[in-house]
């Protein structure tokens, strides 16, 4: 069987250069989950496996409210923490000292992609948006010229902030905030 998977955009993207190709493909689109649907997505696969990990309840309200539930964030630091934290049980003390490391790969492997499709002026708009600490921002406070044509882009062309409500934006993720608070 054959998945591919992507933003939301990327189906109506792809319609345009290969349509007969598209018509293969049922779309499901994965919202994501509340801490109950995350509960079951991380234990239901330890569990099936049978190898020999288990994670404590505070670790997967630890893991919901970095990742808000969204399926890739999970599947990637599922994948990364138990390559990492061997057979037993993890607690949020032993996930607190692995996740700095986990962390990291998911800035290589995932965010310093995201930003090197933006250009300079994109750049100090996603910046800007980091360093404001409100979940959504206005155009008005971001100061930068072409603002508004920057934030087109970056929601409709890239995927790296989102339109909330008219005149109002965030960055895709609170993880991806954070990394652009984070780097140098």
């Amino acid at each position: 069987m054959l998945a591919v998977t992507g933003s939301s955009y990327l189906f109506h993207m792809a319609r345009e250069f290969a349509e007969p190709f598209t018509r293969f493909f049922d779309r499901f689109y994965l919202e994501p989950f509340d801490i109950e649907g995350t509960r079951n997505f991380i234990t239901r696969p330890l569990s099936l496996s049978k190898a020999g990990i288990a994670v404590e309840e505070d670790v997967i309200g630890e893991i919901y409210n970095l990742t808000k539930g969204h399926p890739y964030f999970l599947s990637f630091i599922m994948k990364n923490l138990v390559d990492m934290a061997g057979k037993g049980n993890i607690s949020l003390k032993g996930f607190k000292r692995l996740y700095s490391t986990i962390a990291g790969y998911l800035s290589r492997e995932k965010f310093n992609d995201d930003i090197t499709q933006a250009s300079e002026t994109e750049l100090k708009v996603l910046r800007k948006m980091a360093a404001i600490n409100t979940e959504t921002v206005a155009p008005s406070r971001l100061a930068i010229k072409s603002v508004r044509r920057c934030l087109k882009v970056l929601t409709e062309k890239k995927g790296l902030v989102v339109k909330t409500k008219r005149g109002e934006y965030s960055l895709y993720h609170p993880l991806f905030k954070e990394y652009l608070r984070n780097r140098k």
